[in-house]
């Protein structure tokens, strides 16, 4: 099976290819189980997540939160 990742953005510093998948309906029980096959095929790939790999999610009950999304940005991509 092939993955496409939501997003592939280019970490300039290290030359290196960051995805970033946004989970946005977390709480849908069919979205949650192909959410965790997307994982683990991405780790079946040798994609790591924190690594490799950078997520977010959302849900009704959590909305997308931002301060969190900058922080990962400003982590793992500046």
């Amino acid at each position: 099976m092939i993955v496409y990742p939501d997003f592939a953005l280019l970490h300039l510093r290290k030359r290196k290819t960051i995805y970033w998948e946004h989970f946005g309906l977390v709480t849908d029980v069919e979205y949650a189980q192909k959410t965790i096959h997307k994982l683990i095929q991405y780790e079946a790939s040798g994609v790591t997540v924190g690594r490799d790999l950078l997520f977010s999610m959302e849900s009704d009950e959590s909305p997308l939160n931002v301060k969190q999304i900058i922080k990962k940005i400003e982590k793992n991509l500046i």
